[in-house]
C-alpha cells in the first residue's frame, strides 16, 4: 500500500503569525481594574456612574402655602425663627380691638406669637413694644430685640437681659446666633453686641453705619455683618470677624464700573458653605471665605426685584424672599421664580422670615379697605425633593 506523501509547511505565513499573537495577548492581558466610586461631600452626588466628578444634589421648588393673618386692628411682623416645622416664633406687633355693650372700644397689642401645629399663641414679651427680630436655638432658649432690649424666653417667662442706650442710640435690631452660647445682636450707629452664654459685650467698628443684617458659619467660626451705606457713598459693605469681637475686617462691594450709576442696596444676606450670599436689586453678590474673592451675578432672573430675606440650607437649597412676598429659589441646578400669594393681597411688604429641613416662612404685612397695615404670615411646606 503506498501512503501518498504530505507536504510540511516549516515557514507559516505572516497572517497566521498575526492571529497567534492577538490570540496570546488576549489571554494573557489583565483584568480590567474597578473604578472606586468618587466620595462626595453632603448636598453632593457623582455626576455619573464612573463618573469621578461630584455634582450638586437638587431640591424641589414646589411649596405649598398656608396664609395665615393676625389682629383685627393693624400691625406687622417683622421676623420669624423655626424651630420645626411645629414650633416656630413671630417677632412683630399685632392689635385686637373689641367693643364692649356701651361701645366702649378697647385695644390690646401682641408683640411675640408661637405656632405648635395646630394652633397660634399671642404673647405680650415685656410689654407690647415691637419686636424687630428673633432668634430660637431651642424651644426654651428663644432671643428678641426690640431696639432698646434684647428680651429672652426660657420656655416660661419673658425677661429684659440688656439694655442698650435711651432712644435710636446704639439701637439692636437685628440677631443671630449659631448656639444659645454664641449670638449676635447688631444695629443702628455701628452696634454689635455679643453674648457668649453669660455675658454681654459690645463693639463700635463702624459708627458711621446702620447695621442691618448679620449671618455666620454653624460652626460660628466666621461672622459677617451688614451695613445699610457708609459715608464715601459706596452703598453696603460687609464686615467679618473670626469670632473675635475686637478685630473686622471691612470687605467692599466690587462696583463694576459698567453699571454707570450708584451701586445697589442690599437688605439682607446669609452665609451658605463656604460662601455668603447678598442679593441685591441688580445681580447676586457672593463672597468666599476660603479665596477672599468676591464675584457679581447679573444673569438670574428676576434678581432685579428687592430681596427682604435669605436663607440657605446647602449650596443647592437656598430661598430669597423679596418686598411683596414673591419668591426665588436655587435647587443647585436653576432658578424657580413665583409667587406664593397668587395676588390674593394688595400692598404687601415683606419684612423677613426663616427657612428649615422642609418648611420656609415669610413674614409682613399688607393693606386692605378695612386694616391698615394687617400682619401677615405666608408658611410653606415642601412637597418632595429629589
Amino acid at each position: 500500500m503506498r501512503i501518498p506523501e504530505v507536504e510540511c509547511c516549516t515557514n507559516p505565513s505572516p497572517f497566521l503569525i498575526s492571529l497567534l499573537f492577538l490570540a496570546f495577548m488576549l489571554a494573557c492581558s489583565k483584568p480590567t481594574e474597578k473604578i472606586e466610586p468618587v466620595i462626595c461631600e453632603e448636598g453632593w452626588y457623582p455626576c455619573g456612574p464612573d463618573s469621578q466628578t461630584c455634582c450638586l444634589d437638587t431640591t424641589s421648588h414646589e411649596f405649598t402655602w398656608v396664609i395665615d393673618t393676625f389682629g383685627t386692628f393693624g400691625g406687622s411682623i417683622q421676623d420669624a425663627a423655626i424651630i420645626s416645622e411645629n414650633d416656630i416664633w413671630l417677632a412683630g406687633r399685632v392689635g385686637f380691638e373689641s367693643f364692649d355693650s356701651l361701645g366702649i372700644r378697647t385695644l390690646v397689642w401682641y408683640n411675640a406669637i408661637h405656632w405648635d401645629g395646630f394652633e397660634w399663641t399671642y404673647y405680650e414679651a415685656c410689654g407690647n413694644t415691637l419686636l424687630k427680630s428673633v432668634y430660637a436655638s431651642s424651644s426654651d432658649d428663644v432671643w428678641f430685640v426690640t431696639g432698646n432690649d434684647i428680651i429672652h424666653y426660657d420656655g416660661n417667662a419673658f425677661t429684659i437681659v440688656y439694655q442698650s442706650t435711651y432712644g435710636k442710640v446704639n439701637q439692636v435690631t437685628k440677631v443671630w446666633g449659631s448656639s444659645g452660647e454664641n449670638i449676635y445682636f447688631v444695629g443702628n450707629d455701628g452696634i454689635i453686641v455679643y453674648y457668649d452664654g453669660s455675658t454681654f459685650t459690645s463693639a463700635q467698628p463702624e459708627a458711621d453705619s446702620d447695621f442691618i443684617g448679620v449671618a455666620g458659619t454653624p460652626d460660628g467660626e466666621h461672622i459677617f455683618v451688614l451695613s445699610e451705606s457708609i459715608s464715601d457713598g459706596e452703598g453696603n459693605i460687609l464686615l467679618h470677624s473670626r469670632n473675635n469681637l475686637d478685630f473686622w475686617e471691612t470687605i467692599k462691594y466690587p462696583l463694576s464700573t459698567a453699571l454707570g450709576f450708584d451701586p445697589p442696596l442690599a437688605f439682607c444676606l446669609d452665609v451658605v458653605g463656604d460662601n455668603v450670599y447678598i442679593p441685591k436689586n441688580l445681580e447676586l453678590w457672593k463672597y468666599n471665605i476660603s479665596s477672599r474673592r468676591s464675584t457679581l451675578n447679573g444673569g438670574i432672573d428676576h434678581i432685579y426685584e428687592r430681596y427682604r430675606f435669605i436663607k440657605g440650607l446647602s449650596e443647592s437649597d437656598i430661598f430669597y424672599g423679596t418686598t411683596n412676598f414673591d419668591y426665588l429659589h436655587y435647587n443647585g441646578s436653576d432658578y424657580f421664580y413665583a409667587n406664593a400669594l397668587e395676588d390674593e393681597y394688595r400692598y404687601l411688604l415683606l419684612r423677613g422670615g426663616d427657612f428649615k429641613d422642609n418648611t420656609v416662612v415669610m413674614v409682613g404685612s399688607f393693606e386692605s379697605n378695612l386694616w391698615p397695615g394687617k400682619a401677615l404670615v405666608a408658611r410653606g411646606y415642601r412637597n418632595e425633593s429629589h
